[in-house]
This record gives C-alpha cells, sequence and structure tokens, in this order.
C-alpha cells in the first residue's frame, strides 16, 4: 500500500489485510496493525538514532515469506527497483489534495506540536515540506 501520508493508508491496510484473511477480525484485532503491515521506511524516519525497540522493517520484509503486506509513504522514484521487475500488487491511496493538507495539519499539531497558523502550515505544505520543516518560520 503507497500513499503520501494522511490519505487513508491505515484504512487500506487493514482491508487489504482483512480481505487476504477471510476476514479474521478477531486476529486483527488481537495483533497490531505494525505488526501485520511492515512500514518500510519507518526505521528511517528516526535518522542516525532509533530509540531502543523500533523495528528494522526492512529487515523484517526481507525475512518475510508471501505474502507479505507493506506500507510506504516514498514516492515511486525511491521504492526498491524490483517492484517494476518482479511486478508485486501495489494498491495505491490517493485523496483530494486539500483533505490531505488538512488532516495533515491536524496531526501536526498532535504529534509534531505544530502551533502555527493554518495558512502557514499550507505554504510549507504546498512547497513539499514535510513536518518538521512545514512548521519553522521561514516556510
Amino acid at each position: 500500500v503507497i500513499s503520501f501520508p494522511k490519505c487513508g493508508t491505515t484504512w487500506t491496510q487493514e482491508m487489504v489485510w482483512l480481505l487476504k484473511n477471510n476476514l479474521d477480525f478477531e486476529k486483527a484485532k488481537s495483533t497490531y496493525l505494525h505488526l501485520r503491515f511492515s512500514f518500510l521506511e519507518f526505521k528511517l524516519l528516526w535518522g542516525d538514532h532509533p530509540p531502543e525497540g523500533i523495528l528494522d522493517d526492512i529487515k523484517k520484509v526481507r525475512e518475510s515469506t508471501s505474502p507479505r503486506f507493506i506500507k510506504s509513504h516514498l514516492p515511486l522514484e525511491l521504492l526498491p527497483k524490483q517492484i517494476w521487475t518482479k511486478k508485486p500488487k501495489v494498491i495505491y491511496v490517493f485523496r483530494n489534495p486539500k483533505d490531505a493538507a488538512v488532516s495533515y495539519y491536524h496531526h501536526t499539531k498532535i504529534w509534531h506540536n505544530y502551533v502555527g497558523p493554518l495558512e502557514l502550515f499550507f505554504e510549507g505544505y504546498i512547497q513539499g515540506k514535510g513536518p518538521p520543516l512545514c512548521c519553522q518560520t521561514d516556510c
């Protein structure tokens, strides 16, 4: 499942996993989504010093057997080249950019402590700057 952040990725992950697992809601409820679906670049989001216990999802993907469930917010050009040669099933999720921006704004307020105005956030968002870059006063 590939998408820009805040475009319905989590909903899509749940639907895909449930469909592929015969609608096993009990197993879905008892197993965290991040354990059922690897987040390809998650460890990279933490930089050179991820906190203790952060999963190495790239390693997990390499060691997993098929079918593998993978999530990514990377643009296509940064995904592994095998995506074009092995032809895996890919679901690309998109959302109206205005809706995604508003959702991302609220996400940034909660998770990145953004306190600036919506207009300033949108300026950074339109320029392609994500948290925390969109939250600087010099956007």
